[in-house]
């Protein structure tokens, strides 16, 4: 299904919601569940914090919907009420996300041997790990997501300029890692 398609449907299930369509949300949720759980996801570092964290946000969904005055502006809006939720899990289990971090780290450095197939990915993944939880939401939102540089904007509730700025700084932190990690590996 493409990306404008997707839209489209998004903002004839929202007007459906708002007249009280139970149905339509039931789809509006199946439309949207994986992306949002997949943003979550790289928001936080947890499957459980992230599923809390998109119940949440259809939680608050369910009640603002009606007031959402402009249907196509559901994705933006719901992932700016996920990034919120997701910020909140991360600060109430801080402790016990950074113990899983370096857990992680550390099994994901003693598997990976020079060399494999996928050992770059996984390389990737530990790089991105290791970035600030702020840097990871910015590059999701942009390069997972698609969303643009203006749309993350809105999202965040930052101007597109200091949006610009923080993914130069996130993909620069990024790149750092990733030359690090190659010439731990050699």
């Amino acid at each position: 299904m493409s990306r404008t398609r997707d839209y489209i449907l998004t903002e004839l299930l929202v007007l459906r919601t708002q007249q009280g369509d139970r149905e339509a949300f039931g789809a509006l949720v199946e439309l949207w569940q994986e992306r949002l759980w997949l943003h979550a996801h790289a928001l936080t570092d947890t499957g459980e914090q992230a599923w809390d964290a998109v119940q949440e946000t259809w939680t608050a969904v369910v009640k603002g919907i009606g007031r959402l005055a402009e249907p196509a502006a559901f994705p933006r809006w719901a992932f700016r009420i996920l990034t919120h939720k997701a910020a909140d899990q991360v600060r109430r289990r801080q402790a016990e996300r950074e113990a899983q971090q370096e857990l992680a780290a550390l099994a994901g450095t003693s598997e990976r041997r020079q060399g494999a197939p996928g050992a770059r990915v996984a390389d990737l993944r530990d790089a991105l790990a290791a970035l600030p939880a702020a840097a990871r939401q910015l590059l999701a939102l942009h390069y997972a997501e698609g969303f643009t540089t203006a749309e993350v904007g809105q999202i965040l509730g930052v101007p597109q300029g200091t949006v610009k700025s923080r993914l130069h700084h996130a993909r620069r932190h990024l790149k750092r890692l990733m030359e690090e990690d190659d010439d731990d590996g050699r």
